[in-house]
């Protein structure tokens, strides 16, 4: 009887970690089908799924996509919407992880313009100018040259 349960919990934890891993596959193929049959509001180019992350501590679900995605127009509501639909594709075990799509190398939200966000970013703004040199442009039609 003693040693039938470290046998048992061996058991129970290699089936439990098949589990896991069977689920991440599901949750990866479930992402890269909907972005197959996924029509963008813009022709792009081919938009693909180059990998997705997921991570149990920090309950995460990382989508990097490819750099064609990153052409698109986004604005806040298309975004949510997108991140809607990549919830309800989960598995109800992964309903409460925070999805996060990235493309070129950044978080798609921060590639909404300013004029299209609820609240303008700073950072994206021109800010003061401080160029004190010669104009750049001038109107050579003009009847006089300033001194």
């Amino acid at each position: 009887m003693s040693r039938r349960i470290p046998v048992l919990l061996t058991v129970l934890l290699l089936a439990l970690s098949l589990q896991a891993q069977n689920s991440d596959k599901v949750v990866r193929s479930r992402i890269a089908d909907y972005f197959k049959t996924y029509l963008p509001p813009v022709e792009t180019g081919t938009i693909g799924v180059k990998k997705t992350v997921i991570d149990r501590s920090s309950k995460t679900v990382t989508i990097t996509m490819n750099d064609s995605f990153s052409r698109l127009l986004f604005r806040e509501s298309y975004i949510d919407s997108l991140q809607q639909d990549l919830k309800n594709l989960l598995p109800s075990s992964y309903r409460r992880y925070q999805i996060s799509v990235i493309s070129n190398g950044k978080d798609i939200r921060t590639l909404v313009p300013n004029r299209y966000r609820t609240e303008p970013d700073p950072s994206m703004l021109w800010g003061e100018m401080r160029y004190r040199g010669n104009p750049l442009t001038f109107n050579e039609s003009a009847q006089f040259k300033p001194t």
